[in-house]
């Protein structure tokens, strides 16, 4: 595993945890800067200024990693949303094959019991993408997972189907690195048998 997979699951949690623990620090150092030039000035009224100061920017800090935690928590809710929608759209084409129908991009015929399959394969896979990018699953977990479902010759021959799909993703989105991670144990799988 890469540096990059491992932080690329958690990138949104651990800038939002760097930015509020950069604030609570910048407030600090501020505070104790403020503070040591008004107890320059006046020694007895500068520990109670500086101490309303740093009070002042402490309750700053929290308010901004606050904010950034409400940012980090409505993406999360869009994701999760999002995945929903996706699954409820996926279930509909799995029942009826009308609708599977409209799903079919694949480059060969593809079967209506096969096409039903790789549906539901990729049902599978958008669910570890949705613990990947919401970090609801930890990164052992989520490769313990990939490992599971590539196991399926029926997933692996999803895979296989759907490369040209994955092709147009951008190169450091989370979707194209989770993507790499199993094309690598797609190959490890392949190589063994």
């Amino acid at each position: 595993m890469t540096s990059q997979h491992r932080n690329g699951q958690h990138g949104g949690t651990a800038t939002t945890a760097a930015l509020a623990a950069g604030a609570v620090a910048l407030a600090a150092a501020l505070s104790l800067a403020l503070g040591a030039g008004f107890h320059a000035l006046a020694p007895a009224a500068g520990a109670a200024s500086a101490g309303g100061v740093f009070a002042g920017l402490a309750i700053a800090a929290g308010a901004a990693g606050l904010a950034l935690q409400n940012r980090l928590l409505a993406r999360r809710l869009t994701l999760t949303h999002q995945h929903r929608l996706h699954f409820d759209l996926l279930s509909k084409a799995i029942d009826d094959p009308e609708l599977a129908a409209v799903l079919d991009t694949f480059e060969e015929e593809v079967p209506p019991v096969k096409q039903r399959q790789f549906l539901y394969a990729n049902a599978l896979y958008s669910n570890v993408l949705h613990a990947y990018r919401t970090g609801s699953t930890s990164e052992s977990e989520i490769g313990g997972h990939l490992h599971v479902i590539c196991r399926s010759p029926i997933f692996r021959e999803y895979w296989e189907f759907t490369r040209r799909h994955r092709a147009v993703l951008q190169e450091g989105s989370q979707e194209a690195r989770l993507g790499r991670r199993v094309d690598e144990i797609v190959q490890n799988i392949s190589q063994l048998r």
